[in-house]
């Protein structure tokens, strides 16, 4: 299976009959699909000492479902946590 982000160049020999019949292009036809991204997290707002109430964005280098990805994202709260207001 090829990579992502990876580009193909496709192909198809002057000599190869059409799916429809004996006819052939005569010429080679070429074509170059480019994968989708690889999927990675580009940018997170604040990693380390972050406000819990604060906005914490990720940017992705392409797209990404926000179904799919909250799906299979985990948040968890590794500091003890503060003692409650009296």
């Amino acid at each position: 299976m090829p990579a992502p982000d990876a580009w193909l160049r496709l192909e198809v020999g002057p000599k190869v009959p059409s799916p429809g019949g004996p006819e052939t292009p005569g010429e080679t036809q070429a074509y170059t699909v480019r994968l989708e991204p690889a999927f990675f997290v580009k940018d997170l707002r604040c990693s380390s000492n972050c406000r819990l109430d604060d906005y914490n964005a990720l940017r992705f280098f392409g797209m990404a479902s926000v179904k799919a990805t909250a799906s299979n994202l985990e948040v968890r709260r590794v500091d003890p946590p503060a003692p409650p207001c009296a």
